[in-house]
């Protein structure tokens, strides 16, 4: 059986100061982020920066879920309303209202640490 193509992504984020976290959030909405939504384990995330990692896992979680606090705070050190009133104004100067960005879900994109 042939091996699947991996899929490159461009995030509009820069690549996470500790690098061996390995995950970052993303904001969700409607047509937000849906192409991320949808990568598989071996795709390529390419942050602003230019790096390269390749993908473990995407999952969807809920926005006031006690994890997603946690997760925030570990990986950017900010509150979740912090990280909130962040991506409301990055995309408002991607030129999309702020009501892009769903109040209910976000994406936690899981990567291996080392550059492809």
């Amino acid at each position: 059986m042939p091996s699947r193509i991996p899929k490159k992504f461009r995030l509009s984020h820069a690549e996470p100061g500790d690098i061996r976290l390995g995950f970052i959030l993303l904001p969700m909405g409607y047509m937000y982020n849906a192409d991320i939504a949808s990568a598989k384990s071996g795709d390529i995330i390419r942050f602003v920066d230019g790096e390269d990692y390749r993908v473990f896992n995407v999952l969807k979680l809920k926005i006031k879920s006690p994890v997603t606090k946690m997760l925030c705070l570990i990986r950017y050190g900010i509150t979740l309303d912090g990280a909130m009133q962040r991506w409301r104004n990055n995309a408002r100067m991607e030129g999309h209202g702020i009501n892009v960005v769903s109040q209910d879900e976000c994406l936690l994109v899981t990567y291996e640490t080392d550059p492809v």
